[in-house]
Formats: structure tokens, sequence, C-alpha cells
């Protein structure tokens, strides 16, 4: 047999064993965008599918529902809202737990979170988001996972637009030495006084036996202008000789290992 005669007698066969269905349809195929008709032929069943991130999504010339959602089209879904959620209640174990499982069942979702215990006390102040007009759903469905608690929620505020000074840097700031009624006061009335912005702060107590007082610690990241960098210093000196404690101010430098020296010559910000 000659090589062109077997050729098509295997195609031949093969044809005859393998059938692809073909489905021929004016369906129209959106593809990142662009329309086209197309012919398909497949041994596989069709589904008409939308993808929710618009990679390829079919829709019917007779069935318009299936049609992608035009830009101009308004979405018929709520916009999302950002609600301020405190918790505070006795401690005990799955807290966290019951809080974030209620919110789950309602599709919120927790944006950022600050939690402690605070003597025998839990309590917590979440950002959390949801499709929803005022925060009543949220504080019915914790009020439900959490009975006993005091519960707060409400929308969050817009963040107010203010003047930044572009020599504003964030410094840590750490106190530590023996407790006693004040602290807390004096080093922030420096702050306020100089201008600077208070952006996280927390304080704690410690016992120390072999010192023979009670230990007094509070870290905080501070934002002010450079320029003011040497009279913040100068001001919180006093401060450290009127409670007896002692105060780091360090600038805070992205991207630099936090256990280099900090008292080197080279940097800007040093201790005192």
């Amino acid at each position: 047999m000659a090589l062109s005669q077997l050729c098509k007698h295997l195609v031949s066969s093969v044809s005859r064993t393998i059938r692809p269905t073909i489905i021929s349809t004016n369906r129209s195929f959106y593809l990142f965008g662009r329309c086209n008709n197309a012919t398909l032929v497949t041994p596989h069943t069709f589904r008409r599918t939308a993808f929710t991130h618009g990679a390829i999504a079919a829709a019917s010339e007779s069935d318009p529902s299936t049609a992608p959602i035009s830009r101009n089209r308004k979405a018929t879904s709520m916009e999302t809202q950002s609600f301020v959620v405190s918790v505070a209640g006795s401690d005990r174990v799955g807290i966290v737990h019951d809080f974030s499982w209620a919110l789950k069942n309602i599709s919120a979702n927790v944006e950022s979170s600050r939690m402690a215990c605070l003597g025998g006390d839990f309590a917590m102040i979440v950002l959390v988001s949801l499709n929803a007009k005022d925060g009543k759903l949220i504080q019915s469905a914790l009020e439900s996972a959490l009975p006993g608690f005091q519960i707060s929620t409400r929308r969050a505020s817009s963040v107010a637009e203010r003047h930044v000074s572009p020599d504003t840097r964030e410094y840590e700031l750490y106190v530590e030495g023996p407790d006693s009624e004040g602290i807390v006061e004096a080093v922030t009335a420096v702050l306020a006084k100089k201008g600077a912005n208070i952006v996280e702060l927390e304080t704690e107590t410690l016992p120390a036996p072999f010192a023979g007082f009670t230990l007094f610690r509070m870290g905080s990241r501070v934002a002010f202008p450079f320029p003011l960098y040497q009279e913040v210093v100068t001001a919180l000196s006093r401060v450290e000789e009127e409670f007896g404690v002692d105060i780091d101010l360090e600038e805070v430098v992205e991207g630099e290992d936090s256990e280099e020296d900090d008292d080197s010559p080279n940097s800007p910000v040093g201790r005192h």
C-alpha cells in the first residue's frame, strides 16, 4: 500500500472511532473584556460559567441576565462600612473565638484590633467592616455570642486630613522605673506641648521584689518634626529627674535591624 493511501486509511479509521461533540452557538464569550463569537469543538460537556474576577464569562444574547455587568451600571450591593467595636468583660477561655465566630456568621471582616487582659477582665477594640448602613447587626450578633459583656459599636470616623510636616518622623518612646502617680500625665504633657502625635501607647506594672518597689513600664510610638527632637529630649529629661525613671527616645528607621546600636555617632537619634 502506498504511503499516501496508508495515511488516508489511518485518518478514516480514527474519524470513525472518535466522534467529537460539535457545539455550534451564537453565544458571546467575554475574555479579558473582548467579545468573540465562537464555535466550540469539544468532547466535553459545555457549561456556562462566570468567574467573579472577570477572567472568563459567558453570556447568552437570549438571556441578558447572564451578561457581564456594565461598568456604568450601579452596584446593587451596599457599600462596605467600617465600625469600631469595643468589648470588655470577665476573662475566660474562648472569648476571641466566640467574637470571631459571631462576625464570621454575618460576613463581617476584622480589619485591625487591640486586645489585652487588664486585671481579671479581657478587653478589645476592633475595627470591623461590613456591608451595612449601621452597626445594629454587629451589636446583635456579639450580644448573643458574648452574654454579660459590655459591647459598644459605632461607625468609624473618617480619617481626618491634616497637614503633616515633611520632616515629621516616628519615634519609639520607652519609660521604665519605680511606679508612681503622674508619670503618664507628665510624659504626655511634654508630647502635647511639642505637638507630638501619639500613635500607640501601652503601659504595665510589674513586681520587682529585689528592688523593693513596683516597676512601671511604658512603650509608645509618637510622631513629631525632627527639628523638635532636642527640645523633646530636654523636656523629657526633666521628667526623668522628677520621677526617677529612665526614658529612651529612638527614631523608627524602616528597613534597619532593630538590634543595631542606636548610640553610634552616626545615628541621628540616640538615647538619653
